[in-house]
């Protein structure tokens, strides 16, 4: 039976006839009452749930021992000293119930069974014959009704600490002998209350006979599943949710286990499939691969878990076989074709990333959330030449449809879909100087010499941009820097094998030497090419596997001797385009990421004296932590050590390349977050101050 109060766009609906009109119980009409005062104006739709005909059983312990004062476990020390057993198990519970896994408390339940002896279990009676049905209904309720249109909410009407009952009683059993009584009663347990670790308690039964007989490995699987729903995304970044996954590693290791015999069963897959995404999401990339890698290729799930492992550890050739290899068993399959679009996509394999989701929007063309369409807007936009067209279509998805809003942003973000706009003093005032050249409102004379004088250090190669600009036009200029700020921008925040610059007191001049002609050329090239990063990855990638690790120092002396500015470029974008493509093409000499070249050059940047060169650094870190999630770890380790050293001048050019390489990677912990939410906060200050000068 279900009794339902629905609220949608602040309008109450009251129980209809087929709902018996009145509520069975005067708590769930105390319940309803409190919906009713409590509805908000917020579009979203309630109600209160009640399985079956039984009504919420009174709960006597709840009545009697509610009021207690005092820290629980120290009532049921007390209570258990005293001879009051029901009082102090009522309590022992709820103090396990905060903390499954404390010791001395589950020494001091065992005490509790030990004193009791045979009565045990019925001191600690299950009386709810409805309390999973309704916790269980409410879930689904809840996931069925909740989509990117529609929010619901449903309280289910069950005693506030049964749960607390449930696990002490399974415990009980344990204790008894009862194991598979025990286990089943606490993997149900486990469906409903997930968030309370009482999965700490199955290694201490798992040398019982019978325990692995008792694990249902279908049930494992969907509590863990329900578990990892909770964190998105192929790593969790969050300790507090990888602690929360790693609870339950054991009871999948020991299910998965239990299932040796019969490896090529359906429940068999299903386990390992769930067990390696549970690895995965842990951290533990290498073994996630190492149990998929040992699953007979024969089924569709055992190929996605090979396919999904392969691909967090950057093994795009493997992945890609064998998400190929499951579509031969399941050719319809539309989820392979979007997760073999994205994986191309990462790659910047445009044109195959495309065929698969066209493919995918031809077999299913009525997918709600239309990420295939929005990916097909966006790579067809990336196409050489951009067409405004194209980029309508993106527009208009973007209207309705989260990924193509995220996508059209990417368009527009800075080091993303645009090169960046540097704010330095002193490129503003070349920006000044050549907009009032052009209107004739000013005139240089050749061999004169600018005096500028600046309050802080800027990046070196803003001077260097600056210096390209005026050169061209026969003019010097001195610079006078006023202070360094700390951390000092002159100075590596951490060793550094490379170093790009070096200062001889405010003064910085070029660490490395020269690069090869022909290297300059290649690298001239890519920097011409209409900019996206999803566009430039893939022929840098092709560049840097084809010079390999003895164009290093090259690649870096691009950065530090750049050629003339092209015909219609301004000099700080193109010294901007010519990094940019340089760290790109370093992030691929080399394989493998500890100990490469690869790894070493680009932290050098990142660490050495404070550069465009080290923002464009991050960005190809990004771009590989796309593709590893081990290199998408370090980044986002590198970001918050960023973080924690704060600017070294007054314009900081790591901390938007920071910021936007983590959005694009899309994936970082709580704490970048938060830098990155006082990131736009700070730019959303700094606007409205703006807009009230004018």
């Amino acid at each position: 039976m279900f009794r339902r109060f629905f609220q949608r766009n602040g309008q109450g609906q009251t129980p209809g006839p087929q709902e018996s009109g009145q509520p069975s119980s005067p708590d769930l009409a105390e319940l309803l009452k409190q919906q009713i005062a409590q509805q908000k104006d917020d579009g979203v739709h309630r109600m209160v749930l009640r399985m079956g005909e039984q009504k919420p059983p009174d709960d006597p312990d709840e009545q009697a021992y509610a009021s207690d004062q005092e820290e629980h476990a120290e009532i049921a020390r007390n209570a258990l000293q005293s001879g009051d057993f029901k009082r102090s198990v009522y309590h022992l519970g709820l103090a396990l119930a905060s903390d499954p896994a404390r010791e001395e408390w589950l020494a001091l339940l065992d005490q509790w069974i030990a004193a009791v002896g045979p009565r045990a279990l019925d001191l600690v009676p299950l009386n709810d014959e409805q309390y999973f049905a309704t916790l269980q209904a409410s879930q689904r309720l809840m996931s069925m009704g909740n989509t990117p249109t529609h929010r619901i909410e449903v309280t289910p009407v069950v005693g506030k600490n049964y749960h607390a009952k449930v696990a002490v009683h399974a415990y009980i059993l344990a204790s008894q002998g009862r194991i598979k009584e025990a286990v089943a009663l606490l993997l149900q347990l486990f469906q409903v209350k997930p968030e309370i670790p009482y999965v700490l308690w199955l290694p201490r039964w798992q040398d019982q006979p019978g325990f692995a007989d008792a694990l249902e490995p279908e049930k494992v699987a969907a509590i863990a599943v329900q578990i990892m729903q909770k964190y998105p995304g192929t790593y969790v970044f969050s300790e507090r949710g990888r602690a929360e996954i790693n609870c339950y590693l054991p009871l999948l290791r020991e299910t998965y286990a239990a299932l040796a015999n019969e490896q090529t069963s359906e429940r068999a897959f299903s386990t390992a499939f769930v067990y390696t995404m549970a690895l995965r999401k842990a951290g533990s990339f290498e073994e996630a691969a190492r149990i998929a890698r040992a699953l007979p290729a024969t089924s569709y799930q055992a190929l996605v878990a090979l396919a999904m492992a392969e691909g967090a550890l950057g093994n795009f050739d493997a992945s890609i076989a064998a998400y190929q290899q499951a579509l031969t068993l399941q050719p319809n399959d539309v989820a392979v074709r979007n997760d073999l679009g994205t994986l191309l996509l990462t790659q910047g394999k445009l044109v195959e990333a495309l065929a698969f989701y066209e493919e995918s929007t031809q077999l299913d063309p009525s997918d709600p959330y239309q990420d295939a369409f929005a990916h097909i807007a966006y790579l067809k936009y990336l196409q050489a030449p951009p067409s405004e067209a194209r980029l309508e279509r993106l527009k208009t998805l973007a209207q309705r449809q989260g990924m193509a809003s995220r996508l059209l942003y990417f368009l527009q973000a800075p080091y993303i879909g645009k090169l960046p706009f540097p704010g330095e003093a002193l490129i503003n005032l070349m920006r000044n100087i050549k907009a009032k050249s052009a209107a004739g409102e000013l005139k240089l004379k050749t061999g004169s010499t600018i005096d500028i004088g600046l309050s802080s250090i800027e990046a070196p190669s803003a001077r260097l941009a600056a210096r390209l600009m005026l050169d061209a036009q026969g003019v010097s200029f001195r610079l006078g820097v006023a202070e360094a700020l700390s951390p000092d921008p002159r100075q590596p925040l951490r060793p550094v094998e490379y170093q790009l610059w070096r200062y001889e007191g405010m003064d910085p001049t070029p660490a490395v030497p020269p690069p090869d002609p022909a290297i300059t050329g290649s690298i001239a090239a890519l920097a011409q090419t209409p900019y996206a990063l999803d566009r430039w990855h893939a022929p840098a990638r092709a560049l840097g596997q084809h010079l390999g690790q003895t164009a290093l120092m090259s690649l870096l002396g691009v950065m530090v001797y750049p050629p003339a500015a092209p015909a219609g470029w301004d000099e700080w974008d193109w010294v901007i385009a010519l990094q940019l493509a340089s760290a790109l093409t370093i992030a691929y000499i080399d394989a493998g990421w500890e100990g490469s070249r690869r790894k070493a050059a680009l932290n050098s940047l990142i660490y050495g004296p404070m550069d465009w060169s080290g923002a464009v650094a991050l960005i190809a870190i990004a771009v590989l932590a796309r593709q590893d999630r081990r290199v998408n770890i370090e980044l986002d380790r590198i970001c918050r050590d960023l973080w924690h050293f704060g600017p070294g001048s007054a314009e900081w050019p790591l901390e938007q390349a920071m910021v936007f390489g983590l959005i694009f990677v899309d994936a970082y912990s709580d704490e970048a977050k938060a830098h990155i939410d006082a990131y736009f906060e700070r730019m959303r200050r700094e606007h409205e101050q703006e807009e009230g000068k004018q």
